[in-house]
């Protein structure tokens, strides 16, 4: 392909439809943002609320005003779709008579969450590269920018007046590291390196200075992200010594910070965060057997049908309170005790799933396919968003009613799309 030829292929492909760019970056915000608001802001129970409120606003935006319900549903799609949707409304129901546990019953809204994946994931599929980077970019920025905010301004309305530790208009510091992180990273894997080592800087400086282990942890992941797409030089070699020497300088920070050297301390009795990510753990063994093949039920953990475990008691004792029992921690200690043995086989699927997501970063990196196809551009970037998924469901999550679940089903239902898109092109 002569220089040219390269030129009009990017100048045809790299234009963007303004529209569609900032509706993108709307829905992505409103996903992230509208979950956590609508839970400081109108004292709701949970998050789910506010992500109902977010979904059925896609669904009427993209359904109703756009009309994108004309576009063609995948027939196994459907089918799990409805496997799933009949196995919630079954096991709801099942606590309400038995247990008469409204949680679940309230919860089948998920079903609505759904739907709204399915229509943002078509807009994901239409969207050009360049529209889809530009949602990512002023996403990341404005995240960032809020994150920033916090540091010299904390709101004193509604609940943000009793929450120390809120991130307006996050609840708390670990909710805007989830909504900020799967972003950061699915910008930078095609960002120009000076402006991805620029936001990453941002997002380090924001970590230490709250500061956040799990925000740290995105960072690190963002890290990683962009070492995927380099090749090696003199110049990289050279960088590699200045970020190990900075590395240096960070552990010291890190180390000497009462924060940081409470939650990595393993040796602590009292370190509640290695207590609550141990009873994630301890629920997943205690709940799930022979006799518990579909584990306790859907939204049923920390309810009657839950064995507590040891950490549980520790936690309790510290605290005077039971501590992250209903989320698990982590997604996967939800998921696996909740469903049991279909919850271990959607686990695994993901495993397997990251591990195509990687291999395809790989091979695209390598053969140097991302330099001007812009299909691969955009099928790197969902491969990267649901990879930063892991640390929600092996580190740290919220349960179902999270933006970084509802924001990895729309890349999960894209996928296959994109990836033919980029085969083909």
């Amino acid at each position: 392909m002569t220089l040219l030829s390269r030129k009009l292929v990017k100048s045809s492909i790299v234009k963007f439809d303004r529209f569609r760019s900032y509706e993108l970056l709307i829905l992505i915000l409103l996903m992230s943002c509208t979950p956590q608001f609508v839970y400081m802001s109108f004292y709701t129970t949970s998050t789910a609320v506010g992500l109902l409120v977010a979904s059925v606003l896609s669904i009427f935006w993209i359904g109703i005003i756009r009309k994108e319900f004309k576009a063609r549903v995948r027939p196994t799609t459907l089918i799990l779709f409805l496997l799933f949707s009949i196995y919630f409304s079954v096991s709801s129901f099942h606590s309400l008579l038995t247990y008469g546990s409204m949680k679940p019953l309230y919860s089948l809204s998920l079903i609505i969450v759904g739907f709204s994946a399915y229509f943002i994931s078509k807009l994901f599929i239409k969207a050009s590269f360049a529209s889809l980077q530009f949602a990512l970019r002023w996403s990341t920025y404005l995240l960032l920018a809020i994150g920033y905010i916090k540091l010299a301004w904390v709101p004193h309305i509604f609940r943000y007046k009793d929450a120390i530790k809120s991130v307006f208009p996050f609840s708390e510091e670990s909710h805007y590291a989830l909504a900020l992180g799967p972003i950061l990273a699915a910008y930078i894997i095609n960002a120009s390196v000076k402006e991805s080592v620029f936001v990453v800087s941002l997002a380090l400086v924001l970590s230490l200075s709250y500061p956040s282990l799990l925000l740290l942890v995105f960072v690190m992941f963002a890290v990683l992200v962009l070492m995927l797409r380099l090749k090696v030089t003199a110049w990289h070699i050279i960088g590699f010594f200045c970020a190990v020497l900075s590395a240096l300088l960070v552990r010291d920070r890190v180390i000497t910070n009462p924060y940081f050297e409470d939650r990595l301390s393993v040796s602590s009795t009292e370190n509640l965060t290695a207590l609550v990510y141990t009873q994630g753990w301890e629920l997943i063994s205690e709940n799930i057997g022979i006799d518990r093949i579909l584990g306790v039920g859907f939204q049923m953990l920390g309810k009657e049908t839950t064995i507590f475990t040891d950490s549980s008691d520790v936690i309790e004792s510290i605290t005077g309170h039971s501590s992250n029992i209903q989320d698990g921690g982590f997604l996967a200690a939800k998921i696996i005790t909740e469903f049991g043995f279909l919850g271990l086989g959607l686990i695994i699927a993901y495993v397997f799933l990251s591990f195509r997501c990687l291999l395809i970063v790989f091979s695209a990196s390598s053969r140097g396919e991302c330099q001007y196809n812009f299909e691969t551009k955009k099928l790197i970037c969902v491969c990267v968003w649901i990879l930063s998924f892991s640390i929600e469901i092996f580190l740290r999550g919220y349960g179902y009613f999270s933006p970084g679940l509802l924001l990895f089903l729309v890349c999960l239902i894209s996928l296959k799309d994109i990836e033919r898109a980029a085969r083909y092109n």
